[in-house]
């Protein structure tokens, strides 16, 4: 939740910094840098699940992926990822990456917020919010519409509507407050979760705080950017090697152990392998395609 509500505070911060020019190509410059980000990370982590598992295969004859060839393009197109009837079966390979797919739901939509004027702009959020909070409280058991843009909306709305706050006049924190006070009034009603959603809330404005701090008061150490930029190859890699670091486990043998033991071993190895993985992956992917990505914002598509 805390994840979309800072993209909702970034990608329109993004937008109208480098890509709201006035004219079509910065909407296809904002469209083709934020494919250029999430895709060929993505990408490279999809194969090497596949590796490891076509490994696994020749070695254990048989492979959790054995799916129709529309389950390998639903998988390696990412958009549509959740929409499981359109493919006629649901199944990830990279199982985090169902929440790339709401995301580039919401990439797409963010430079159509900028064409209407604010006031539409508002009640459309407010509809989202209504529809959002509903769903997050009453799942309707398909994946197409719980994990979807709008089952999640209202994280991302809360996002764009503080970064209009920040960056507006003091009218937009009053929108924003409104907006937080209709959500928190439909979570009220909505009886199951409601002490989690607002310890949710509570946890997405401490993170609203700190995106405050950092760019006001460069509150973070030297090592912030680094720690942003490794955010995406760390989470989206971190599943890729977790069976084997519970194989090696089971090798062995934990079976003195606790479950909390168990535990730790199992998430500090991950984060060791994923931080490193999540290194090389910015010298040798990230990297290259930030140079392409610049020359893509400078230039006129």
């Amino acid at each position: 939740s805390t994840f979309f509500f800072i993209s909702g505070f970034l990608m329109p911060l993004a937008y109208v910094t480098h890509y709201q020019d006035g004219e079509r190509g910065g909407c296809v410059r904002f469209y083709i840098n934020r494919l250029l980000r999430l895709y060929p990370i993505y990408w490279v982590s999809l194969l090497c699940v596949l590796g490891i598992h076509l490994f696994g295969y020749f070695f254990r004859g048989h492979s959790k992926f054995h799916a129709e060839i529309l389950t390998y393009v639903q998988n390696f197109l990412l958009i549509g990822l959740n929409q499981s009837t359109f493919w006629g079966g649901y199944q990830r390979f990279n199982n985090p990456a169902w929440t790339l797919d709401v995301e580039l739901q919401y990439y797409f939509l963010v430079p159509l917020f900028f064409v209407f004027n604010k006031v539409y702009r508002n009640v459309l959020f407010l509809v989202f919010c209504s529809i959002s909070c509903y769903l997050y409280f009453n799942p309707t058991g398909l994946v197409d519409i719980d994990r979807s843009f709008l089952s999640w909306a209202m994280f991302f709305v809360l996002g764009f509507a503080f970064y209009e706050a920040v960056v507006g006049s003091r009218n937009n924190i009053v929108n924003l407050i409104l907006l937080l006070v209709v959500t928190l009034f439909l979570a009220s009603y909505m009886g199951k979760g409601v002490y989690t959603f607002l310890i949710t809330i509570i946890f997405i404005f401490f993170s609203a705080l700190l995106l405050v701090f950092q760019r006001d008061y460069k509150f973070f150490w030297f090592g912030d950017r680094l720690a942003g930029e490794l955010s995406y190859p760390v989470y989206i890699f971190h599943i890729v090697f977790i069976d084997y670091i519970l194989r090696f486990i089971e090798v062995i043998g934990f079976d003195d152990f606790s479950e909390l033991s168990k535990f730790v071993f199992i998430f500090v190895v991950n984060v060791i392998t994923s931080t490193i993985i999540g290194f090389v992956v910015l010298k040798f992917i990230s990297d290259p395609i930030d140079l392409i990505r610049a020359r893509v914002r400078k230039s006129n598509l």
